[in-house]
């Protein structure tokens, strides 16, 4: 059996505001440990406590007032292991609000709509640390998209979570086996895109790999031409944008 890692928790500031705690709310749904701030004060008191290992922080655009950068810098400093990062959720800012989050070092962006899928991939690349990125050879961004696939003759329901320009997360409650070949449809602008692959992981009950991550599967996409692999990369790049201050 895989040991999993120990799951950190998410912090919402500004929790009094009723976007945020309806944010909260959706977090507690979806398992995360979640805490809760209602002023900046309150959060370095929770970031600082040795009851909590805060890794990710989500905060209103509002927050890139002039005050904020050291209150920042104070959040981090504070953390018990020097690792949190922070992801802005909401209206998407003024050319000036995105400059002075950027000064403060907030990379990470959530812009309404927000939906599952986007909210899990952003908290889950802030709990994983080192400026939101995963240790991955290539930029990857959520997706959902319900799509089946095939696997040893057979069809089975599923969808793509997260994508990148060489492999995808699958959710699906039938999940092949590691090394197993499969095969789906990319529904890319411009047209579906066939394309195989080899299950590098599995993430089940009893074997999670990524305790925040659906059940499903990691593949790892099989000898693409250099066309497609241009349309996923155009693809993921636009994508994005619309994930990142």
């Amino acid at each position: 059996m895989r040991k999993t890692a120990k799951m950190r928790h998410a912090l919402v500031m500004e929790a009094s505001a009723p976007g945020m705690a309806a944010l909260a709310t959706r977090l507690r749904d979806m398992h995360y440990r979640t805490l809760c701030a209602k002023t900046t004060e309150e959060a370095n008191r929770i970031v600082a406590s040795d009851d909590a290992d805060v890794g990710a922080a989500l905060m209103p655009p509002e927050l890139s007032d002039a005050i904020v950068p050291d209150a920042l810098v104070s959040l981090r400093a504070r953390s018990r292991t020097g690792a949190l990062e922070f992801v802005v959720v909401g209206y998407r800012p003024s050319a000036e609000e995105t400059d002075r989050l950027r000064a403060a070092g907030v990379e990470l962006a959530l812009w309404d709509p927000i939906t599952d899928a986007g909210l899990r991939f952003q908290v889950n690349r802030a709990l994983a640390g080192a400026g939101g990125a995963w240790p991955r050879g290539s930029l990857r961004v959520p997706t959902d998209w319900k799509s089946g696939f095939e696997a040893g003759g057979r069809k089975k329901d599923g969808a793509v979570y997260s994508l990148s320009e060489t492999g995808a997360f699958l959710t699906t409650q039938r999940p092949s086996v590691t090394g197993a070949t499969i095969s789906l449809n990319l529904p890319l602008p411009g047209g579906d895109l066939r394309i195989s692959g080899r299950v590098v992981y599995a993430n089940v009950p009893g074997n999670l790999v990524r305790p925040n991550l659906p059940m499903g599967m990691a593949v790892q996409f099989n000898d693409l031409g250099p066309d497609d692999a241009a349309r996923l990369r155009d693809f993921v790049e636009e994508t994005a944008a619309n994930y990142t201050v």
